[in-house]
């Protein structure tokens, strides 16, 4: 695989444009049936992938979610709950070249370890 250029993701942008307009004619011509297919072609197309999705999902915004709700929990009981245990966490950029995506250059960034010690709080004189 090549690394994305700068005229690579144009040709996707340009592609994406046509592919839109040739739906819209579609849509037009034959009605929602078209959109229906289309949809069905691409369930199919990313059904791969749904496994590493599903477990990126689970240790990132189900695992917030579920962090959230327990607090929540907590506090319609009036107890603070994780309010005490409360940190700020700094993260880096992921390494490697931002890539190309439809609308620009993307950055990643790496997800905080929960078991992971924060920094000591910054403190400034006032």
């Amino acid at each position: 695989m090549t690394a994305p250029t700068p005229s690579s993701a144009r040709a996707r942008r340009d592609l994406a444009t046509r592919g839109y307009a040739e739906l819209v004619a579609d849509l037009e011509e034959r009605g929602l049936v078209a959109l229906d297919e289309l949809h069905a072609r691409a369930a199919r197309l990313v059904q791969p992938r749904v496994a590493q999705w599903r477990m990126l999902w689970e240790r990132t915004v189900a695992a917030e979610t579920a962090r959230t709700g327990a607090q929540l929990a907590r506090l319609a009981e009036a107890d603070p709950g994780a309010m005490g245990e409360a940190s700020v966490w700094r993260t880096e950029p992921t390494a490697g070249a931002r890539g190309y995506g439809m609308c620009g250059r993307l950055q990643t960034w790496q997800w905080p370890k929960p078991d992971a010690a924060p920094e000591p709080p910054v403190v400034t004189p006032g």
